[in-house]
């Protein structure tokens, strides 16, 4: 059954490949809330007061640089675009015979998803509890200028109570597909058939497309297909280690490749006024300051951000918005998280140049991680480069292969 293609109103004026979906559902109480972060600690068998599990309890890519070439021939990776859009985690449980879907965003905030049912593929009369995978949501926009929100999931850590994280890549993507998203997709069939009924779901399901890590050519290929099978943004590559387990937090077997001119970090942005700020918002701060994320020592200065004119009046224009009681007008610029990169110009100065907020984290990239990307930047590996590191990959795969 084709998809609906529905016409939707985004929140910004980029085109729609460029602008972030926004995170359907409704937001779960503080008290809901701890209850099921502590019952899915449990499930992964971490405790819950870990900060990294109090926090989002994905894998996180560290930035590829040209020895993590070694690594590809090394250990067998699959590897898949990187899409652009709202990483969540999907945990699906069952409450007196009604399915609850969960969305958790990186803000490690949990929005309940109604409408959706997900059929336990052993007996179709029970539904998934104690599932949780994870994803990608993203707006696909076709010719027509209409669009489909899709998640496009890559990774499953528990299925039915049956936890998956020391289990191989291909293991746990078979899990995902045979037990989770194809009963899922028969359901949708079966009982969606009415296009007023398929409206309601707020997206389509998909497994996202995986090829061995010596096919990398095919996935850059498709990068720069004007009508390719990505119909949304896609702005490098994500190499997954095929035997390492899923690791909650920074996974050093999950590796993110971006063109050095995409690579980008996030910063928490300060605004600064020379005297007491103004009551309006029309008036513009003296500076702009990235502040980078310290920890548990909070945020330090680490540039600043240069704020031409033009983009200052696209933010009057965007974000401005009327509080429906009275007339008052805000510009809420202080403290929200930047996407930024760095832009060098002839004169051989860097600086960074504002790409988007991303309302969607909570916080900017840990100094580690802006060190990382920096030295991904800075080392600068090519497409061309990766290319050409194919037939090696391919060889190695295969010598592995052999001594199996």
């Amino acid at each position: 059954m084709n998809t609906p293609r529905k016409q939707i109103k985004l929140e910004n004026e980029e085109s729609p490949q460029v602008a972030l979906p926004a995170i359907p559902g409704e937001t779960v109480n503080e008290k809901q809330s701890r209850i099921l972060k502590e019952k899915i600690s449990k499930l992964l068998g971490v405790d819950y007061n870990v900060k990294r599990v109090k926090s989002f309890p994905g894998a996180q890519p560290i930035s590829f640089t040209k020895c993590h070439i070694k690594e590809l021939l090394k250990e067998n990776y699959y590897v898949c675009e990187k899409s652009d859009g709202i990483r969540v985690l999907v945990y699906l449980t069952e409450n007196n015979g009604r399915q609850e879907v969960y969305l958790i965003d990186r803000k490690n905030i949990y929005r309940y998803i109604e409408g959706m049912v997900f059929p336990d593929p052993e007996d179709q009369s029970k539904l998934h509890k104690d599932t949780l995978f994870d994803g990608e949501i993203v707006n696909d926009v076709y010719d027509d200028g209409s669009v489909v929100v899709r998640l496009y999931a890559f990774d499953c850590l528990l299925d039915r109570e049956k936890n998956l994280m020391q289990r191989p890549l291909n293991k746990r993507l078979g899990y995902l597909n045979k037990f989770i998203i194809e009963p899922h997709q028969k359901w949708r069939i079966k009982y969606l058939e009415d296009d007023d009924n398929t409206k309601k779901l707020p997206f389509e399901l998909l497994l996202k497309r995986m090829e061995f890590s010596y096919e990398l050519d095919k996935e850059l290929d498709m990068l720069h297909e004007k009508n390719n099978r990505f119909k949304h943004k896609s702005d490098g590559l994500i190499f997954t280690s095929l035997p390492a387990p899923y690791v909650i937090g920074t996974c050093t077997t999950m590796l993110k490749w971006k063109p050095s001119s995409e690579n980008s970090i996030d910063f928490k942005l300060k605004c600064y006024y020379s005297s007491v700020k103004p009551s309006f918002p029309e008036q513009r701060p003296d500076k702009f300051e990235l502040h980078i994320n310290k920890g548990n020592k909070g945020y330090n200065y680490y540039d600043e951000l240069q704020v031409p004119d033009i983009l200052w009046e696209k933010w009057l224009k965007q974000e401005m918005v009327t509080k429906q009681e009275t007339s008052e007008r805000n510009l809420n610029l202080d403290g929200r998280i930047v996407e930024v990169c760095r832009k060098e110009y002839p004169d051989g100065s860097k600086k960074w140049e504002f790409m988007r907020f991303r309302d969607d984290k909570r916080d900017g990239n840990y100094f580690t991680v802006v060190t990382s990307i920096l030295q991904s930047i800075d080392d600068n590996l090519t497409e061309d480069e990766l290319r050409s590191t194919k037939d090696e990959i391919k060889n190695a795969w295969d010598q592995r292969s052999e001594v199996v």
